[in-house]
């Protein structure tokens, strides 16, 4: 057997190039098709935010890495090692893949004290007494929990409960850490905190990570890299500077409220937004039927004095700015952040260059 073992590790490694790669991951669930032909490489050491609204398939995919599923199509590498290939329904259970896992809902055992619940994997390893009581020490230290060594689950707060599970994933330093939601049952303040706290051991300690979220700050305070998922598929992986800079869909767009995604079309003088006033000038663009106007490219001036006029709708205070929603010519509408609260049904005039605009 573990001949065999050491033949499929010593094939994949030749062509390894990353701790977690997949390739034409599919699955479905009942009559939905949940994952289409999903391919993702997670470099050695770096961070991967999976991000995209509920139902997107962010989580089914985590839990194919993890061994938790098991996909239809398609291969999972870990660290050189084929670890699942549903062609040929070859399969490695969860525990033989040596990686960490902190869930959203922390999965702690309730009758066991923090140490016990953070020391529970190096028990599982066989390691002795005394190494496993210093590790668990170091973890806690890190968490800053070291005075809750001795409490139970019950006793600690929600964000303690979840640096205990963190402690728990990390005491091994091991090379790879899935993260499932796991800030999504905390409240913003403590999530921003929990945010740098994760940071800082995935880069102390060296960690690749999979982070799964929802949360667009989330992913791009961790990631090195965001894949935007839509429909069981990833719509685009880049750094998140390129993202915002680049978005290579409507959909991405969109979902990072980047800006207004209208519908346009070409005139004899230019393109103009759809059911309203030229946008821009004749240009060598031959084929396009969106267009992406970046709010931070957009100058707020008086009436008339820009490219188009609009009516603003409400204006929600958002601590550093107001958020404006308008109303734009032709009955389309997108939202703006400008410095001072405008009343509803006041007029403003939006400029923007041309090389701002992102096609599609």
């Amino acid at each position: 057997m573990k001949d065999v073992e050491a033949e499929r590790s010593g094939q994949a490694a030749a062509s390894d190039d990353g701790i977690v790669r997949l390739s034409g991951i599919s699955m479905r669930l009942g009559a939905s098709q949940v994952l289409s032909d999903i391919d993702l490489t997670l470099q050695r050491g770096r961070v991967t935010a999976l991000l995209g609204p509920s139902g997107c398939g962010k989580t089914t995919l985590l839990r194919i890495v993890a061994g938790l599923l098991e996909p239809d199509a398609g291969q999972v590498l870990l660290r050189g090692r084929t670890v699942a290939d549903g062609a040929k329904g070859h399969f490695v259970p969860p525990e033989d893949r040596a990686l960490a896992m902190v869930f959203q809902d922390y999965a702690l055992w309730p009758h066991m004290t923090v140490a016990a619940n953070v020391g529970f994997p190096l028990e599982m390893q066989r390691q002795p007494a005394a190494r496993r009581a210093a590790m668990v020490g170091e973890a806690l230290d890190r968490v800053g929990l070291s005075a809750f060594a001795d409490r139970r689950p019950a006793d600690l707060s929600g964000g303690q409960q979840q640096r205990v599970a963190i402690a728990r994933a990390v005491v091994s330093k091991p090379d790879l850490v899935l993260f499932d939601e796991p800030l999504s049952n905390l409240d913003r303040e403590l999530r921003e905190t929990m945010v740098d706290e994760i940071a800082g051991l995935v880069s102390d300690l060296g960690l690749s990570a999979l982070y799964v979220t929802h949360d667009q700050a989330e992913a791009f305070s961790l990631a090195d890299e965001v894949a935007v998922m839509r429909q069981g598929r990833i719509e685009q992986l880049a750094p998140p500077e390129e993202l915002l800079a680049a978005p290579a869909t409507p959909h991405v767009a969109e979902f990072l409220r980047i800006g207004a995604v209208l519908p346009v079309m070409p005139g004899p003088d230019g393109w103009h937004l759809s059911g309203g006033p030229r946008l821009v000038p004749t240009t060598a663009l031959a084929h396009a039927s969106q267009v992406l106007i970046p709010a931070r490219a957009v100058r707020v001036t008086p009436p008339g004095a820009g490219r188009l006029d609009a009516c603003v709708i409400r204006t929600l205070f958002r601590g550093d700015a107001h958020l404006a929603t308008l109303d734009l010519p032709g009955g389309h509408r997108m939202q703006l952040p400008i410095p001072n609260r405008l009343p509803p049904g006041a007029r403003i005039g939006l400029d923007f260059d041309d090389v701002a605009l992102r096609w599609f």
